[in-house]
């Protein structure tokens, strides 16, 4: 549990999602949609000269080479989409985790008695401004994980459970419960909402695409050429870089097409105060 008057260390970072550190899907998923789709042409073109040139016993060979970065590749992406799916079911997880958690100290506070009303308020102002800034409904729609005035605020909610006199037992207990909770709460918040980096690391991002790349290089590399294959291999690209963007989606899930609900928070929002 944090001291008193103290806030966690992990609320101290800035989590501000800065426009130079962003990073777009979409360009990322056209990258590697061309990055591949150059790959299949390369092996077009260098189909038309050393087609002729290679022996049996080369071929076999690298078809055998193209099979096994087939492989590896088929792997590496089966660890983005894990990695990725996780990351977003991890995060939706605590956001049910963090509402409940703030239902059920609103509810000890309640039972505290009056002298906790400061606490309870600040606890809605908290949670609204959260929801505020993670799923903005008006302007440009950029999220905001985290502004320099949330260490204030949950500073300002830990006085105040600090502050409280408990008068009987009763009231020794609740507050010991308050603070329980509300550490709780510090420290799923911080895993849900303060976690800015994403789960899929980059530099395995851009060996996965080189190796994809690499493979539909050696595929046409032994294919000649024909509006068939240059379809086949625009669909192929195509395909395999929007799956790029569908992970790469699911690790910003506050942002993007495939975003967290903010439904859980919205619900425990309307229950704070009844």
């Amino acid at each position: 549990m944090c001291p008193p008057y103290q806030s966690c260390n992990f609320f101290s970072a800035s989590l501000e999602v800065r426009w130079e550190e962003s990073v777009d899907s979409a360009g990322i998923a056209l990258i590697a949609f061309a990055c591949i789709f150059g790959g299949a042409l390369l092996g077009t073109f260098c189909h038309r000269l050393v087609a002729q040139t290679l022996s049996a016993d080369v071929s076999d060979a690298l078809k055998q080479m193209i099979s096994l970065i087939g492989m590896m590749a088929s792997l590496a992406l089966g660890l983005l989409v894990a990695s990725a799916n996780g990351s977003f079911t991890a995060r939706n997880e605590a956001l049910d985790r963090i509402a409940a958690d703030i239902v059920q100290l609103d509810r000890v506070l309640t039972g505290y008695g009056a002298e906790a009303q400061g606490a309870r308020t600040s606890l809605r102002d908290m949670l609204a401004s959260t929801i505020e800034r993670l799923w903005p409904e008006e302007g440009s729609g950029r999220v905001q994980v985290e502004t320099g005035a949330v260490p204030a605020r949950i500073e300002n909610i830990q006085r105040k459970l600090y502050a409280l006199s408990p008068e009987n037992e009763m009231q020794k207990r609740l507050q010991s419960r308050a603070l329980t909770l509300f550490d709780d709460l510090l420290q799923t918040r911080a895993l849900a909402l303060e976690k800015a980096s994403r789960s899929v690391p980059m530099p395995f991002l851009v060996v996965m695409v080189f190796w994809l790349s690499m493979v539909f290089f050696g595929i046409h590399l032994f294919v000649a050429p024909n509006r068939i294959v240059i379809a086949s291999m625009f669909i192929g690209a195509l395909c395999l870089s929007a799956a790029i963007f569908l992970i790469l989606q699911l690790d910003s899930p506050f942002e993007g097409m495939m975003r967290l609900s903010s439904a859980p928070l919205r619900r425990a929002l309307g229950i704070l105060g009844q």
